[in-house]
């Protein structure tokens, strides 16, 4: 990953980018095996976000429990309370909750 920690969460940490659940979504919807075998997850994360890898962003939404599998064999899809993820360029996050138990969390200890 090449992108520079340039943006400020609300942790006050530097992140490289802030996805948005429709981002996440959006991403997510291409993890099915039928586009990630085809190519299509690989374009489209090069395409819509340069400098990052799908592997980059699966590893982080494992890690923060955003997927949600989906029982029909779909793809998956982020969990309902998510508001956004902020991911460093050494795939630290921060996520956004909309849960009023517990508004956010992160995986960041420096």
């Amino acid at each position: 990953m090449s992108t520079p920690n340039t943006l400020t969460g609300p942790d006050g940490r530097p992140y490289a980018i802030r996805l948005d659940r429709d981002q996440v979504a959006r991403i997510m919807h291409h993890f099915h095996w039928i586009p990630a075998s085809r190519g299509y997850l690989h374009d489209f994360v090069t395409r819509t976000h340069p400098g990052w890898e799908p592997n980059e962003f699966a590893n982080v939404f494992r890690a923060a429990d955003l997927l949600v599998r989906s029982g029909v064999g779909g793809p998956p899809k982020p969990q309902p309370w998510l508001v956004a993820v902020w991911i460093s360029g050494n795939l630290g996050w921060f996520v956004e909750t909309s849960l009023q138990s517990r508004p956010s969390f992160s995986s960041r200890k420096d």
